[in-house]
C-alpha cells in the first residue's frame, strides 16, 4: 500500500514549512507487512511559487477590467492585501511632479484612515523609488516613527518592514506601490520581492491603458461637443436657404427653364447637407447609446 499527503510543520524559527510526506508498506511473500519506507520533501518554495502564479494570474485579469486610473489603483491595493502584504499604498505621479496617494488597503479596514489616502507625498521611500527606478525596502523598523514617516503613514501603523516598487508604464514611470508588513520576514524573501515587482509591472501596463482610455473618452466627448455646435450653427443658415427655395418654387412657372434647373440643383445640395448633419449626429448618438 502507498500513502501520500501534504501538511505544514513548525520550524525552529517560528515559521511554517509545507512538506510532502510519502510512505510505502513493504510486504513479504505471505503479504504480511514487514516495514514502511517513506520520505519527507520540503515543498515550501514550490507551493509558494504556485501561489504566486495564481495570484498574478488573477490580478492580471482584474486589472484588465479596470478602465480608469482610480479604479485600477484601487484594484492593485485590494488584491495585494492580505496575500502579499499587511497593507498596500499606491502613489501616482502628478503633472507637477508630486506624488499623490490614490489608493490604500489594510488587512484591518479600520486602520485604512491612518494610511493617508488622498494626501500628497513630498518625500520618503515612494519618491525615492520613482526617482531611482529600483526597489526600495527596509526591515526591522518595528513601530518606529522613522518607517512611518518615510512611507508617509500615521505613526500608529505597525510596520515590521516594507518594500516600495516603482510603477512603470510603457514609456515612463507612473508612480510607486508600497507593500508594508507586520512581520519583516516576508519582505526579505526573494520570491516575494519578484512577485511584487511583477505585480507592479502588470499594474503599470493596466494604468497606461487606463490613461489612454481616459484620453480617448475625453477626445470623444470633445468631438461630440464640436459636432453639436457645428450642427447647430449649420442649421440656421441652412433653414434660411430651404425657406428661400420654397418661396422661389412657388413662382417657378414664371421663370426660365435654366433658372428652374439652378434652383433644383441648390435644393438637392441643401438636402444632401441636411442628411450629412443627421448622419454626424447619428454617429454621436450611437456611441453614447442614445440612438
Amino acid at each position: 500500500n502507498a500513502w501520500a499527503d501534504e501538511y505544514r510543520v513548525l520550524r525552529g524559527d517560528g515559521t511554517y514549512a509545507t512538506v510532502l510526506d510519502r510512505a510505502y508498506v513493504v510486504r513479504n511473500g505471505r503479504c504480511e507487512p514487514v516495514r514502511v519506507v517513506g520520505s519527507i520533501v520540503d515543498i515550501t518554495e514550490l507551493k509558494a511559487t504556485e501561489a504566486a502564479y495564481r495570484l498574478l494570474s488573477a490580478a492580471g485579469a482584474e486589472l484588465e477590467t479596470a478602465l480608469d486610473v482610480t479604479s485600477t489603483a484601487a484594484t492593485l491595493a485590494r488584491i495585494s492585501v492580505p496575500e502579499l502584504a499587511s497593507f498596500c499604498l499606491v502613489d501616482l505621479l502628478q503633472e507637477d511632479g508630486s506624488l499623490r496617494r490614490v489608493a490604500v488597503a489594510h488587512e484591518r479596514p479600520g486602520a485604512e484612515p491612518m494610511l493617508a489616502a488622498g494626501a500628497t507625498i513630498e518625500a520618503g521611500a515612494p519618491l525615492e523609488a520613482v526617482e531611482s527606478g529600483h526597489v526600495q525596502g527596509a526591515t526591522g523598523n518595528g513601530t518606529g516613527h522613522h518607517a512611518c514617516s518615510t512611507i508617509g503613514v500615521d505613526a500608529e501603523v505597525v510596520i515590521g518592514g516594507y518594500v516600495t516598487v516603482p510603477i512603470c508604464g510603457r514609456d515612463r514611470t507612473l508612480g510607486a506601490v508600497t507593500f508594508g508588513y507586520a512581520d519583516n520576514r516576508r519582505c526579505i524573501d526573494p520570491l516575494h520581492v519578484l512577485t511584487v515587482k511583477e505585480l507592479a509591472k502588470r499594474a503599470g501596463l493596466a494604468l497606461s491603458n487606463a490613461k489612454l482610455y481616459e484620453v480617448a473618452q475625453s477626445a470623444v466627448r470633445s468631438r461630440n461637443e464640436v459636432l453639436g455646435m457645428v450642427s447647430h450653427d449649420l442649421r440656421l443658415p441652412l433653414n434660411t436657404i430651404v425657406a428661400t427655395l420654397s418661396l422661389l418654387s412657388d413662382s417657378m412657372p414664371e421663370r426660365r427653364s435654366d433658372v428652374r434647373n439652378w434652383v433644383e440643383i441648390i435644393d438637392r445640395a441643401t438636402w444632401q447637407i441636411q442628411h450629412l448633419i443627421e448622419d454626424l449626429l447619428d454617429v454621436s448618438r450611437m456611441e453614447s447609446d442614445e440612438f
